[in-house]
Formats: C-alpha cells, structure tokens, sequence
C-alpha cells in the first residue's frame, strides 16, 4: 500500500512539473517570436 501511494505521488509531481515546464517553454517561445520575429520567417 505504501507502495503505490509513493508512485502516484511521484506521477503526480511529474505531471505538475512536465505542465509547468510547458508552460514557460510556451511563454519563451512567445517572447522570442515577440522580440525577433524575422528569425522565424525564412
């Protein structure tokens, strides 16, 4: 029982983390495209 309580727990905070990573990876790209558009048009 303790078992699977320390797996769900660790696939829970590795969910929270791959989201949040996501998130500011979205959030850069959007700031790159922003600040240097004429990178991205080739």
């Amino acid at each position: 029982m303790v078992g699977s309580e320390v797996v769900l727990h660790n696939v829970i905070a590795c969910v929270c983390w791959v989201r949040s990573e996501a998130t500011s990876i979205r959030e850069n790209a959007a700031t790159e495209r922003t600040r240097q558009p004429v990178r991205y048009v080739q």
